[in-house]
């Protein structure tokens, strides 16, 4: 069942909760929203603007006790210095990420070996690239420090997220756009040290160059934009939903492609994956962010309508 579940966040970019069960909704104009009564699952009433200005917040992630946004070339960790409950303590701890051109930092995760792994986009549709951290998963420890490439060949992954049970580390990545509609979007296991082929080799051996590049797990459909992506740990759906990927198509200007949610199950067999991608959830104007709710729903952030939609399970 859908249903909308909050309205009036006007462009909805990426969420995140907190160790109290209260969600972060960032949105394009630069807010940073908070609801307080996220948990229930029932429409909240008890939503405040935390923090306004942030240069196009596109990531958010929570970990032990602060909040890390990814937004035009930097991250900002916010913590609770006074220990009020608030966080309100602001500390960019990255500034100088590469934003030359058509995107930027997205969606961040960080791994169990605490490291924040942050996606970087490209600066052009199709081009090669000056800067080493463009068109890659770029890792930085907490604080900011040691930043060094982790993957490329990535031309402009919005969301990471890692595996709950093994670790792995997945995006959905965006190919090239001056191909018309022959470049699938993909589905991506990043690896360190992987070469994904952007800007000149794309899907399963498409295109040139693709000697020593890691093709995708999965095709998606071109020109749909694969953005949000959030594996499934709830335990509301049905058991066979444990961590199946579920991803958001934003859609092709045209409508022809895209504006709706596939659900991704996962097969692994002696370390090699392989997926089945199904349609899950249509009538979006533009899906974006997704994330896994406390009571096991999912919450979808139409960016085109300005709500935010839930969806739960309530059986055949």
């Amino acid at each position: 069942m859908a249903e909308v579940w909050l309205e009036g966040i006007r462009f909805p970019t990426a969420f995140a909760f907190d160790d109290r069960d209260r969600l972060y909704i960032a949105n394009e104009l630069g807010d940073l929203v908070r609801v307080n009564d996220a948990a229930s699952g029932e429409p909240p009433t008890d939503v405040v603007t935390v923090s306004s200005g942030i240069e196009v917040p596109l990531g958010l992630v929570f970990y032990d006790g602060a909040l890390y946004v990814s937004s035009t070339g930097e991250i900002t960790r916010i913590t609770d210095e006074d220990g009020d409950g608030e966080l309100d303590s602001f500390k960019t701890i990255v500034n100088d990420i590469p934003v030359p051109g058509n995107h930027q930092n997205n969606g961040p995760a960080i791994g169990s070996d605490g490291k924040l792994y942050v996606p970087i986009g490209s600066s052009c549709d199709a081009c090669g690239e000056e800067d080493v951290r463009s068109a890659s998963v770029t890792r930085f420890d907490l604080d900011g420090s040691n930043q060094e490439v982790y993957a490329r060949g990535l031309r402009n992954v919005y969301q990471l997220a890692f595996h709950p049970e093994d670790g792995t580390l997945w995006a959905a990545d965006n190919g090239r756009d001056d191909k018309g509609y022959a470049v699938p979007e993909e589905l991506n296991l990043v690896v360190e040290g992987g070469a994904y082929g952007y800007p000149d080799c794309w899907g399963t051996n498409g295109g040139r160059r693709c000697e020593g590049t890691i093709p995708p797990i999965a095709e998606l459909p071109s020109r749909s934009s694969a953005d949000g992506l959030v594996f499934y740990t709830g335990s509301q759906f049905p058991s066979d939903y444990t961590n199946n990927i579920f991803i958001k198509l934003w859609g092709d200007g045209d409508g022809s492609t895209g504006k709706n949610v596939v659900r991704i199950e996962l097969t692994k067999v002696e370390d090699r994956y392989t997926a089945r991608v199904s349609n899950f959830a249509t009538g979006f104007k533009h899906p974006l962010a997704i994330i896994v709710a406390p009571d096991g729903s999912l919450l979808i952030g139409d960016h085109g309508a300005g709500t935010v939609l839930r969806v739960s399970y309530v059986g055949s």
